[in-house]
């Protein structure tokens, strides 16, 4: 069944019981304050990696904690946390790895170490997920975090990991828009080149059980008004579950603009290696590392 909303995500990923998740550089408290959140909730059991002394200090301040003696490895270098929590995470030993308080690239470094045992040959991507009070059901917007300038086979791969998602987070038929500036195809925009031939192969049963059409401007994609008015015979029109973006300064802007200027909530997930990876800005408040905690429980 589709989840609208993350209150919804929250109370399904709670009913499914906790799991382990190794933090790397956990001494924040924005993560320590919605792991707290998260393990009274009951669907995480954290394992916290980072400068041990301070996490006990974060840990015994905050009231969520009260009477939970956390779980603590002692790696005051984040690079070193980075890569703890990424091994115990290859593993095993946790069921999905956290970001902390530390730069993204010294952790994606511990992610695609393949000493880690996460990626297995995998195509890793990222998924931002936006709630927002204007839409019927949670927005899958990928990939604003992780694969810069994607060609067409990354971008078919961006596509099957959102819809594998998708379809575990229990959408049925998830409905696909390879967004781009405009529905015709022109050489001048490549976007729409490499939209079409997606959508082609999507055609033929690619991205099954997916809905999948593109080249798709976004206000096609979220308002059925939009398309008549455009005389487009849509599928997906105002019922997209995912939005492409050609590339990631697209999806990037695009989830800090719902973010920032429409109150969207958000979470954020790396998806296609072995385990769920939690992955947000430093900026990131706690209520959207709660959200990015409950969707990659369910994805667990």
């Amino acid at each position: 069944m589709t989840i609208h909303t993350f209150d919804e995500a929250i109370q399904r990923a709670a009913g499914r019981g906790p799991k382990r998740v190794a933090v790397a550089a956990a001494d924040d408290p924005v993560v320590i304050e919605a792991l707290g959140q998260a393990m009274r909730l009951g669907f995480v059991s954290p394992v916290l990696i980072g400068r041990a002394e301070a996490i006990r200090g974060l840990v015994a301040a905050d009231p969520a904690w009260a009477g939970r003696e956390p779980t603590v490895v002692d790696r005051p270098d984040p690079r070193e946390a980075a890569r703890e929590a990424a091994a115990m995470t290859g593993r095993g030993e946790a069921d999905m790895l956290m970001k902390g308080h530390l730069p993204t690239s010294d952790f994606l470094r511990a992610v695609l170490d393949p000493a880690a045992g996460l990626r297995r040959g995998n195509f890793l991507s990222h998924i931002a997920v936006v709630g927002l009070a204007s839409y019927p059901k949670l927005l899958l917007v990928t990939d604003g975090g992780l694969n810069i300038d994607p060609d067409r086979e990354r971008k078919a791969a961006i596509l099957r990991n959102a819809v594998d998602a998708l379809v575990r987070l229990g959408t049925a038929e998830p409905r696909a828009a390879l967004l781009t500036a405009a529905e015709e195809v022109s050489p001048d925009i490549p976007a729409t080149v490499d939209a079409a031939a997606l959508t082609e192969r999507a055609a033929h049963g690619e991205f099954a059980p997916a809905v999948v059409e593109g080249p798709v401007a976004l206000d096609v994609a979220l308002s059925p008004a939009a398309a008549t008015a455009k005389d487009i015979t849509s599928r997906i029109a105002g019922d997209t579950d995912i939005l492409l973006a050609p590339y990631m300064e697209v999806a990037n802007i695009l989830v800090k603009g719902l973010i920032y200027l429409a109150g969207a909530r958000a979470a954020g997930v790396v998806v296609g290696a072995s385990s769920p990876v939690v992955m947000l800005s430093r900026a990131d408040t706690p209520d959207t590392r709660l959200n990015s905690l409950a969707i990659g429980s369910l994805l667990a």
